[in-house]
């Protein structure tokens, strides 16, 4: 990750990692996603794109729980379970992707997802409030997710952008979004550890990053009411096009 004869250099390193941390944590809870898209636009400036994948995963974990929990009885539990069966069906061979392909070539795909999403978001289109949501798009953006997750570890897009053109309160599409990284993110932490990716160094960074995770869920829940949510989000997702823009360029 870092020079190991360097303590400034290994405490800069770390306190930036922690950063990153804190931030994704904290859009997660203002947004109700974005964890991965902000963590994975910044940490493979600092760190190789597989350990930065893997990491995301493991630290998204805890302020999904708790996201869970808070909003479960809102759920819908078929939408949700059409999404699921496609990632865990899109899950496999996206992480064959992820053993085979060069990294470069990761960092240039997730930059690519990351860049496309944004500027899909920034679009503004609004759900049909009349409408109800259709189990194939949602079995077929689910497949698209799980493809993601193993592949350059952003799970999001495709079922972010289902749940919200669906017609739900703040609070379900929270409950939806939560429920299905929360899944995903087990089932693939549990793929991970099998087929031997996570080591020593993951589990350490993964660790440092959990108290940076939970001060960033506390500081989005402190701010959420105060600030305006649609200026913010406009603002976060620029900044994610102008990051997934170097990561294409990077490469």
């Amino acid at each position: 990750m870092t020079s190991q004869s360097d303590p400034q250099q290994i405490m800069l390193f770390w306190g930036m990692f922690g950063a990153v941390a804190l931030v994704s944590a904290a859009i997660q809870r203002l947004l109700g996603f974005g964890f991965a898209l902000v963590a994975l636009s910044v940490l493979p400036y600092m760190m190789d794109v597989r350990e930065a994948n893997i990491i995301t995963s493991l630290a998204a974990v805890p302020p999904l729980v708790i996201i869970f929990l808070t909003h479960r009885h809102g759920i819908h539990r078929r939408a949700l379970h059409a999404v699921l069966i496609g990632a865990v069906a899109g899950l496999v061979p996206g992480l064959f992707l992820f053993s085979a392909v060069d990294g470069s070539w990761l960092t240039r795909g997730t930059g690519a997802v990351v860049l496309l999403i944004t500027i899909d978001m920034l679009r503004g289109r609004l759900p049909d409030p009349d409408g109800q949501p259709s189990l194939a798009w949602g079995v077929f953006s689910g497949a698209v997710s799980g493809i993601l997750a193993g592949a350059v570890g952003v799970p999001g897009p495709p079922v972010v952008a289902y749940g919200a053109r669906q017609p739900w309160s703040p609070p379900e599409f929270r409950a939806f979004t939560a429920g299905f990284f929360l899944v995903l993110a087990t089932v693939k932490s549990i793929a991970l550890l099998l087929t031997g990716f996570i080591d020593g160094h993951v589990l350490t960074a993964t660790g440092i990053s959990l108290p940076f995770v939970v001060a960033g869920y506390a500081l989005g829940t402190a701010v959420s009411d105060r600030i305006d949510p649609a200026r913010f989000r406009r603002y976060v997702l620029i900044a994610l096009m102008i990051s997934a823009a170097g990561m294409l360029i990077r490469g």
